[in-house]
């Protein structure tokens, strides 16, 4: 209707031109009759049309019949105009929905450092960021671009920030204060001054620990996820604190719908999309039957509620950014699937809206590595294996060949110990890390997704050949998988982050038996000592190192000081090699039978990277070998541009 309900009258040629033939005609007899005849609404075009149906003279603009002598509309005229009407509605809505109605315009960079955080809010001047290896690394730029700042205000011990109030003024803060179990309290600090207060997740109450939270759309309460798969909520004064539902599991990425009557969630690191109402109620998955396959998460509705983004793909090193329409349909239901806003090699990181809704903040990086070994007599980082791109290297136990997962394609290679003789394991969808030899060589096994998404064991010929499930009768997850020294059984975790839900589990090759190793609940990550007498295994959360002695039956714990990555064993099972992050991260080594660990190698000032973030490992001489980053990370303003 806008065609013909203006302040103008329209030209002839534009009046119908996206209504029915019908209407086209009847618009066009009524400017015959009156060429200054303007139609401000629906009833001034039913007084029109009315008065085509007289004798044919139409009464004079403004002129007011009494109503006692206003002729009687027929029936037929009245469900002519009905009909009229719900087709140039239906026709408007059409014209609305034909082809996605938000694209990106234009990317603009904003930071020019190569390694900047990912965003995590603004306060509408101020982007702020976290970056990912370095806790304590909460920074700042501007909106338009500029130098990257510390945000130097936060007192907290190993911040991390998880969301932006709405007006900018206060922060989300996680921090990392270490002990046994670990406290990681979550505090609300303030921008000015840095005031912080305490909200949730001392270590005496694990259960309401934050794994991660946001700020409702007024400010006033807090929706914060727990390790055990509850979804809580909270004031903003640290009062009130209560579940709201069990979510399933561990929530991450929580987003407050603009009206506040929806939050959604990713489940799992790079799993699947949430919501239930801010009551509790109606939980459900989102986009089941798109891309089932594909990894969902971190998404964030645009200010006015009308636009859902988030990122997908089918690994998290292919996520792209996605837009989903809210805004009803004909019916009252979204109008569609969702839509591919940025095309490219870029992998983006979780985004945030601009206040004004025209912009995405979004982190963008193009992924690059290159394969360092730490030179013993120099203690100096120098480039193995030609300064490949890859991770996840293993040698077999002759040291002559090599296995490893090419960065960030994901590839599983194999290849002579000087990197020649290249042969790939593995193809594409199929993403594998931590490869493990068999004890005689002529078998790989590996972690990877299913089809369905979750972690599992996989075993391939070093000559190559068709991977294959390891326990293909098995729904669940097993993560990590490695061989005892004696190639007679396989050791593998059951989860990655559910703590009721890990243990470590041993598998007899020859009668395809499962069994506990007792007293590993809470535990991942199994690795076997080379000599077969130990297992080591870490804690669900990353914080503590244990050893189990197969001939004792006993666990021992080794190390719980502070956060720490991929525990490795020395050749010669004395020492466990390991990685820890932070403010001053570096690779330690301690002895298996207890001691003090000692630092082999700082970390401050070496940018590594790899497929899960980091990656970390020992050569056949227990040499370390890490991945170096020479990627590009930046931040990125996408400008929006809506029909």
């Amino acid at each position: 209707m806008t065609a013909i309900l203006n302040d103008e009258p329209p030209a002839i040629s534009q009046t119908g031109a996206n209504f029915p033939p019908a209407l086209h005609r009847v618009v066009h007899r009524c400017l015959e009759k009156n060429p200054e005849q303007r139609f401000h609404s629906a009833s001034d075009l039913a007084f029109a049309l009315d008065a085509l149906s007289d004798s044919g003279a139409s009464p004079a603009v403004g002129t007011q019949v009494p109503a006692h002598h206003r002729p009687r509309r027929p029936l037929w005229l009245l469900a002519l105009i009905t009909v009229m009407l719900a087709a140039v509605a239906y026709i408007v809505l059409a014209n609305r929905n034909s082809g996605f109605p938000l694209r990106i315009s234009e990317y603009t960079q904003l930071t020019h450092t190569g390694h900047a955080g990912v965003v995590r809010g603004t306060d509408g001047s101020r982007l702020y960021l976290q970056h990912i290896f370095g806790l304590s690394a909460i920074s700042q730029v501007s909106v338009s671009g500029g130098e990257i700042e510390p945000v130097t205000s936060i007192t907290l011990p190993n911040p991390a920030l998880l969301d932006v109030s709405p007006d900018g003024s206060t922060l989300l803060v996680e921090s990392f204060e270490g002990g046994n179990p670990p406290s990681v309290p979550l505090y609300s600090v303030q921008v000015v001054g840095g005031s912080h207060r305490y909200l949730t997740g001392a270590a005496d109450a694990t259960s309401d620990a934050a794994a991660n939270a946001t700020w409702s759309p007024d400010g006033r309460l807090v929706a914060y996820s727990t390790p055990n798969g509850d979804m809580n909520l909270i004031t903003a004064d640290g009062t009130g604190a209560h579940k709201l539902a069990s979510v399933g599991g561990l929530a991450a990425t929580l987003s407050w719908s603009p009206d506040g009557s929806i939050i959604r969630f990713t489940r799992g690191n790079f799993g699947s999309l949430w919501e239930l109402t801010s009551t509790g109620s109606n939980l459900q998955q989102l986009l089941t039957d798109w891309h089932p396959s594909w990894g969902k998460c971190c998404g964030r509705w645009s200010p006015d509620g009308e636009f859902f983004v988030f990122l997908a793909g089918p690994t998290v090193r292919e996520a792209k950014i996605y837009a989903l329409d809210e805004r009803p349909g004909l019916f009252g239901r979204p109008s569609r699937e969702p839509a591919l806003l940025t095309p490219g090699p870029i992998k983006w990181s979780p985004l945030v809206w601009s206040k004004d809704g025209k912009k995405i903040f979004a982190t963008g990086s193009t992924y690059a590595g290159e394969l360092m070994r730490l030179d013993p007599k120099s203690n100096q980082f120098q480039p193995f294996l030609g300064g490949i791109s890859a991770d996840s290297v293993a040698f077999s136990k002759d040291g002559k060949t090599v296995a490893y997962v090419s960065y960030p394609d994901g590839i599983l290679w194999r290849a002579n110990h000087d990197g020649s003789d290249r042969v790939p394991l593995t193809s594409p969808p199929l993403q594998p890390i931590d490869p493990a030899w068999s004890p005689d060589g002529t078998q790989v096994a590996f972690g990877a997704p299913s089809s369905e998404g979750r972690q599992q064991a996989w075993i391939v010929p070093s000559a190559g050949g068709s991977p294959q499930r390891l326990l293909p009768e098995e729904r669940g997850q097993q993560l990590d998988p490695s061989w005892s020294p004696d190639g007679r059984k396989m050791i593998f975790a059951t989860s990655a982050s559910e703590r009721s839900e890990s243990s470590i589990r041993i598998l007899d090759l020859a009668s395809r038996q499962v069994t506990i190793v007792p007293g590993s609940v809470g535990m991942f990550s199994p690795r076997w000592s080379p000599d077969g007498q130990f297992i080591e295994a870490d804690s669900i959360d990353s914080s503590t190192i244990y050893v189990f002695d197969t001939k004792t039956q006993l666990w021992s714990t080794l190390f719980n000081k502070s956060l720490f990555a991929y525990a490795t064993w020395a050749s010669d099972s004395r020492n466990i090699y390991f990685l820890t992050t932070g403010d001053d991260p570096a690779i330690l080594r301690i002895p298996a039978n207890g001691g003090e660990a000692k630092p082999v190698v700082s970390l401050k000032n070496f940018p590594y990277t790899g497929a899960p973030g980091l990656w970390f490992g020992l050569d056949p001489t227990d040499a370390p070998l890490m991945l170096r980053d020479v990627s590009t990370t930046d931040v990125y303003a996408l400008s929006l541009e809506q029909k």
